[in-house]
């Protein structure tokens, strides 16, 4: 799937989304990336955890990924929960938009520390509402797999951030 066009790309995506259907598909690149981030954030509507690098770079910087994510922050009921290898603030366009959220922003840094997947290879991954996601196996080239319903693998991948959140003391102020 992640050869086709764009247009398509997100056309579909869209109908994952909209009729909740439990399949897993892929991609790769910035712009395959930012369609999944746009659609997973437009329909969270409650919690999203994020597991990454440093969240500086051409996806978490571009207008699609921060319109979508001020668009779930600027509901009611919502939590957003960052956990980070390394701060990166020189730039960061996604701090700077979360300052203005910070009653419903939870960030932490792991100082290196990431998470890996069975062949310990780091992965990033986002989680919303516990039903969607998104795992980037392959953290240079961008390389996901996704489902915009799948229950089990969001708890799996919830509990396992969950448990490395709490147990991080090292919090961060985005102030």
């Amino acid at each position: 799937m992640a050869r086709e066009n764009i247009t398509e790309y997100q056309n579909a995506v869209e109908y994952y989304a909209a009729n909740k259907i439990n399949t897993v598909f892929y991609n790769k690149g910035d712009l395959y990336a930012t369609v999944v981030f746009d659609t997973i954030f437009r329909y969270a509507k409650k919690k999203i955890l994020i597991a990454a690098g440093n969240l500086n770079n051409d996806v978490t910087n571009s207008e699609k990924y921060l319109e979508s994510m001020r668009k779930f922050l600027n509901q009611d009921n919502v939590e957003l929960f960052i956990f980070v290898s390394e701060i990166k603030k020189e730039g960061n366009k996604l701090f700077e938009l979360l300052r203005d959220y910070k009653d419903k922003v939870n960030l932490k840094c792991s100082d290196g520390r990431m998470f890996t997947n069975n062949n310990h290879d780091i992965i990033h991954f986002c989680v919303a509402d516990e039903y969607m996601y998104r795992i980037e196996n392959d953290t240079k080239e961008r390389r996901a797999s996704c489902n915009l319903n799948d229950i089990a693998m969001c708890k799996k991948l919830s509990d396992s951030f969950m448990l490395a959140y709490n147990q991080c003391t090292n919090t961060f102020s985005i102030e």
